[in-house]
């Protein structure tokens, strides 16, 4: 399974954020890599902050990946068909609803935004640069835009991917 979702959070569907997670990890040729993804409270972003960075404070996401992004680039060349586990992404739901309240969409949108940015920074991407900011926020909204997969029913009519 190539997302795995925990949260004790309510208010957004955990079967879209999956399937944003697999579409993402689809679109950038990652079929058999794994990401954890955990929604929590703002009090529980604070003590993750803490523990990874020594910041007591919120923040809407955090990526902590297993590899670098030259073990991945190993990884990915040599074809093996093992899961590649790329790490952990934290995102704080009650900082994803007010900025998405001040971003004017939906909160759904501003947590799958968040969960894709942690996803490319467990890739290597990095955000400390204007540039990389930019780039970072163009492959999110390339993936976002892109298609989702249709499926047949029984029926024959097209219906949403499960």
């Amino acid at each position: 399974m190539p997302a795995i979702l925990r949260s004790a959070e309510r208010g957004f569907s955990r079967r879209r954020l999956c399937r944003t997670v697999e579409r993402a990890l689809a679109r950038l040729d990652l079929k058999h890599a794994e990401l954890s993804v955990l929604v929590v409270d703002e009090p529980a972003m604070v003590s993750a902050n803490r523990r990874f960075f020594g910041r007591a404070e919120p923040t809407d996401v955090i990526a902590v990946p297993q590899s670098t992004p030259r073990e991945l680039a190993l990884r990915r060349k040599s074809g093996a068909d093992t899961e590649l586990l790329l790490g952990d992404v934290i995102v704080c739901w009650d900082i994803a609803r007010r900025q998405a309240r001040h971003l004017g969409h939906s909160p759904a949108k501003e947590l799958a935004i968040l969960v894709l940015h942690g996803l490319l920074h467990t890739l290597g991407m990095e955000d400390h640069t204007p540039a990389g900011r930019r780039a970072m926020s163009r492959k999110v909204t390339s993936i976002l835009r892109s298609p989702q997969k249709r499926k047949r029913t029984p029926g024959g009519a097209e219906g949403e991917a499960e």
